[in-house]
């Protein structure tokens, strides 16, 4: 089995963002460990459907194309709920998360 470094991710990572051709977004990839062939991204849009089926079929449509990349796809209202609260995830992706951009300026 062929090893996938996290730069790899990382590249592969700013292709499915390129390919969802969002204007603004903040986008934060995370994985769990060093091991880990798979990663979270983290994108926070305003540009996503608040129709939750809509935004997963959108999201899938491109993310698909990179199986190692789970994408996690959030409004900025959604986000600012989401961080009032204690949130395991968030906090994870605070402390180690790779930040790809952050027109938003959360993290």
């Amino acid at each position: 089995m062929i090893k996938i470094t996290f730069e790899e991710i990382l590249q592969d990572a700013k292709k499915l963002l390129e390919l969802l051709r969002l204007k603004k977004y903040t986008a934060v990839l995370y994985r769990a460990g060093s091991d880990d062939e798979e990663a979270n991204l983290l994108i926070i849009s305003e540009e996503f459907s608040t129709n939750m089926e809509k935004r997963q079929a959108y999201i899938f449509s491109v993310s698909s194309l990179f199986p190692n990349i789970e994408v996690i796809g959030w409004t900025y209202d959604e986000f600012k709920k989401r961080s009032k609260k204690a949130d395991e995830f968030l906090s994870k992706i605070r402390k180690v998360g790779t930040i790809i951009k952050d027109d938003y300026q959360i993290f």
